[in-house]
C-alpha cells in the first residue's frame, strides 16, 4: 500500500501569516524571570495562609482595620510565632522590596549595572535589617521600662501593620508587572497601601503607649522620633531628591 506524503495542502500552509524567523528565537538573558518566581512565592504564601487558617483568615483581615478584632487575636494568643503570622511577615518581606525595585525602575533613583535580582536581594536585606533593629529596640525599651507586656503588644501591632501591607500589596504588584495600566498609577496605589498601614501603626502605637501609663512621654517621643518619624523623613528626602535629579 503506497501512501502519498508529498501533499502540502493542509491548514499550516494556506494561512497568510508571514514567516519572520526561520529558526527558534533564543531566550534573552536579561529577562526578569525572578519576578515571576517572587510573585508565585507570594501567591503560594497567601494560599497557604488561607488553607491552614481558614477561620482566622478573615478575622486577621478585619484586625488590620478593627481594634476590637486585633484585641480578639491577642486574647486568643495569636502572637508573632504563629505559623500564619510568620507566613504573612514573609509575604511582606517578599513584596515590599519588590515594590521598591519597581519604584527605582520607574524613577531611576539609584542606577545599577548588575542584575535586578541582586538589587532586590540588597533591598530585602535592608528591610530585614531595619525591622530587626526596631524589634531589638522595642525589647530594650521593654527592659528599661520593665514593661515587657506593653512593648510586646506594641510589637504585635507594628508587625500586624506590615502583614496587612504585604497582603494588600500583592495584587497591586501583579497589576504593576503584567497589566497594561500605567506604572505610575500602580506605584501610587502601592504607596497609598503602605502609607495607610503605617499611619494605622502609629495611631495604634500611640494610643497603647499613652493609655497604658507605663511609658513616659519622653520614651514615646524617643521611639517615634528615633525609629519611626526621622527615618521616614530621611527616606522621603532621598526619594524626592532622586526624582528631581533624574526628572
Amino acid at each position: 500500500m503506497h501512501i502519498n506524503l508529498t501533499s502540502i495542502n493542509h491548514i499550516f500552509t494556506t494561512h497568510q501569516l508571514a514567516v519572520k524567523n526561520q529558526s527558534a528565537i533564543p531566550m534573552l538573558k536579561n529577562e526578569n524571570y525572578w519576578v515571576a518566581v517572587i510573585l508565585m512565592i507570594g501567591l503560594s504564601l497567601i494560599v497557604l495562609v488561607r488553607v491552614t487558617s481558614p477561620k482566622k483568615f478573615f478575622i486577621l483581615i478585619r484586625s488590620f482595620f478593627s481594634f476590637n478584632a486585633a484585641k480578639q487575636l491577642i486574647r486568643e494568643d495569636y502572637r508573632l510565632n504563629k505559623g500564619s503570622s510568620l507566613i504573612l511577615i514573609f509575604l511582606f518581606l517578599a513584596n515590599f522590596p519588590f515594590l521598591l525595585v519597581k519604584i527605582n525602575e520607574y524613577y531611576m533613583l539609584f542606577p545599577y549595572s548588575f542584575n535586578g535580582f541582586y538589587f532586590y536581594l540588597i533591598l530585602l536585606l535592608l528591610v530585614v535589617s531595619v525591622y530587626f533593629v526596631k524589634f531589638v529596640f522595642l525589647k530594650l525599651m521593654g527592659a528599661l521600662t520593665r514593661n515587657h507586656l506593653l512593648t510586646d503588644e506594641y510589637a504585635y501591632y507594628a508587625f500586624l501593620s506590615i502583614k496587612g501591607a504585604g497582603l494588600f500589596l500583592y495584587p497591586i504588584l501583579v497589576f504593576l508587572e503584567y497589566s497594561q495600566l500605567s506604572n505610575f498609577s500602580s506605584i501610587v496605589a502601592g504607596l497609598i497601601v503602605c502609607a495607610t498601614f503605617y499611619i494605622l501603626r502609629l495611631v495604634r502605637g500611640m494610643l497603647i503607649l499613652i493609655n497604658s501609663g507605663g511609658v513616659s512621654v519622653f520614651h514615646l517621643f524617643l521611639y517615634l522620633c528615633g525609629l519611626e518619624i526621622i527615618p521616614l523623613i530621611v527616606i522621603i528626602k532621598i526619594l524626592i531628591s532622586g526624582i528631581l535629579v533624574f526628572s
